[in-house]
């Protein structure tokens, strides 16, 4: 009996002794925790008053409406010629470089176009080589259009010279060339009034199709 006694009073020791333990630890955790969100509430403050005062991104402060397009790079885009090599070409234009079209010929690897830096939010310009020599380049947004009426569109027609076509529409704006062994393809993109495209192609200097497009309709139908 006092055996028993003995073990009960011993079993009532260890459990008192547990509970205030544990009592210890769970307030010892209470103050770990309260610490911690006093720290994290301290830090936090200074981080939240930095993110509101952004600084305007350079996108943003580089560009505006008056700066949409590049006429100095148009102008050495256009004395960009057959035959020309990478290097040529790079210093005409004076703008860095990427391969834009890479082909496999004969199991090796050639670059086939690079596309050149316009300095520009919506302007491309990209110029293609064979044999390490150009072969063609196209561009678009690099000027603003050259805009003529619908009366003077209709004037043109398939078959005339580059020539009288630019006496009767302006020089217009080349958007690409292209040199093959069956001469020069270009083409000369115009706005007609305030709504359409008018881009006039051609072959070794004559007129081959006309095409006019209703922007209008077109974005209606993209979207």
């Amino acid at each position: 009996m006092k055996k028993k006694l003995f073990l009960l009073t011993i079993i009532i020791v260890l459990i008192l002794s547990f509970t205030a333990c544990n009592k210890n630890s769970k307030d010892e955790t209470k103050e770990e925790t309260s610490t911690t969100v006093a720290v994290t509430e301290t830090t936090t403050e200074p981080i939240t008053e930095a993110t509101t005062s952004e600084e305007p991104s350079e996108s943003s402060s580089n560009f505006n409406s008056n700066e949409l397009y590049n006429e100095e790079l148009y102008q050495k885009f256009l004395k960009i010629e057959e035959g020309m090599t990478k290097s040529e070409v790079d210093s005409i234009l004076g703008v860095e470089s990427s391969p834009a079209v890479s082909m496999n010929i004969n199991g090796e690897k050639s670059v086939g176009a690079y596309n050149y830096e316009t300095n520009r939010p919506i302007a491309t310009l990209t110029v293609f080589f064979s044999s390490d020599k150009v072969s063609g380049k196209t561009q678009l947004g690099l000027v603003k259009d050259t805009v003529v009426t619908s009366s003077q569109a209709k004037k043109v027609k398939e078959g005339m010279k580059i020539e009288e076509v630019f006496k009767i529409l302006g020089s217009g704006d080349l958007t690409s060339e292209d040199y093959n062994r069956n001469g020069t393809s270009a083409s000369y993109s115009y706005k007609v009034d305030s709504s359409n495209l008018l881009t006039i192609n051609t072959k070794n200097g004559i007129v081959e199709n006309i095409s006019n497009i209703n922007m209008d309709q077109y974005n209606t139908f993209k979207n």
